[in-house]
């Protein structure tokens, strides 16, 4: 991962600080977009885990809160062109 991605939209035809070209500038942005889907799938995948231990030792308020961040989770993995892959419970990148 590159670190953390500044979730303001960009325009799509702005320059590359570095090389000056949109195609750079738009390279950059898949690639941002690539891993906020990334991370956004872990953490709806942890919290979809720790939502379960909740419910099962009877911590219903706590479990309610982890799917409530697992729903949101999985609504940036896919707003950020990622997937769900329901197979495994885990979350892909629509590109790879």
């Amino acid at each position: 991962m590159t670190g953390f991605v500044d979730p303001r939209p960009q325009p799509a035809d702005a320059a590359d600080p570095v090389t000056g070209t949109p195609e750079a500038a738009a390279q950059q942005a898949a690639a941002e977009r690539e891993d906020r889907a990334m991370v956004a799938g872990y953490i709806a995948d942890m919290s979809a885990e720790l939502a379960a231990l909740a419910a099962r030792a009877r911590i219903d308020m706590l479990a309610y809160f982890l799917n409530l961040a697992r729903v949101e989770a999985e609504i940036q993995t896919r707003d950020a062109g990622g997937r769900l892959t329901r197979r495994l419970g885990r979350r892909r990148n629509q590109n790879h």
